[in-house]
């Protein structure tokens, strides 16, 4: 994650109704007509934003090794696909492919399950083994991490593509909820003004809660107007105070959401 996300890299471009811009007041309802295009950024963004201030050796404490995935609802499958590739990335910080090996099998059986097999998730998965088999450890973490990315992407373009927004946006959301974790989780640990300006992510945010007022508008379930409330509660912490920064308390809370959010979707 960067400071002042301007230019977002990784996901494929996404397009969606705007209800919200970065820095604007929100409004009642989306705007119909008012369509951008915006790159989201992958959840390794936020792990490279704290290399240079934290001791990466310690970031396993808050890695989830877990592969399963036995959720049947198939919007709950989609956010713990976005969960689990973000926890895949950080095995991969850690040098441990192979529980990235493991937590990326799960995401492509989950992929299957839901039935939205193609030959682009298909050439995505068979680049994954590929990176993992690389045998010059100065390339393979990167190329494992686009690797995964991309696989995540291809599976969220499949669901766009036809017309599963609701399954594309949980899959996206599921990612940046545990990139959040895992980053507030560490930047408590190590606490400085700009550990915690990685935390600054209100054009993501936005982004997020304009998606989920578009559903939540459309379909009026629970599960979208309990995410709204909560995306709109992150959007809120995630400013710059007087100091310039983002204060531990702030921290602590933005954490404790995203554990909140991470609980809550199951």
């Amino acid at each position: 994650m960067r400071k002042n996300p301007k230019v977002f890299t990784g996901i494929p471009l996404l397009i969606f109704l705007l209800l919200f811009a970065a820095g604007c007041g929100p409004q009642e309802k989306p705007l119909q007509h008012n369509i951008i295009i915006f790159r989201l950024s992958n959840p390794d963004e936020a792990l490279n934003a704290l290399i240079a201030d934290t001791d990466i050796s310690l970031w396993s404490a808050w890695l989830d090794t877990s592969s399963g995935i036995t959720a049947t609802d198939r919007e709950v499958i989609c956010y713990h696909i976005g969960v689990k590739s973000a926890n895949a990335l950080l095995a991969v910080f850690l040098n441990d492919y192979e529980t990235a090996e493991k937590i990326s099998g799960s995401i492509k059986d989950a992929a299957d399950r839901l039935n939205i097999k193609s030959d682009e998730i298909e050439t995505a998965a068979k680049g994954l083994v590929d990176a993992l088999g690389e045998k010059d450890e100065n390339k393979k973490a990167q190329l494992v991490k686009k690797a995964l990315n991309s696989l995540k992407d291809v599976v969220i373009e499949a669901l766009e593509a036809i017309g599963n927004r609701g399954e594309s946006v949980m899959i996206e959301f599921g990612a940046w909820i545990e990139a959040l974790r895992q980053t507030s989780s560490i930047i408590l640990e190590n606490y400085s003004m700009k550990t915690a300006s990685a935390l600054v992510r209100k054009a993501e945010a936005g982004y997020f809660k304009a998606r989920f007022t578009d559903l939540n508008l459309q379909h009026q379930k629970p599960r979208y107007k309990n995410i709204l409330e909560m995306t709109s509660k992150l959007l809120d912490l995630m400013s710059l105070d007087e100091t310039g920064s983002i204060s531990r308390d702030v921290v602590e809370q933005i954490n404790a959401l995203a554990i909140e959010i991470n609980g809550m979707v199951k």
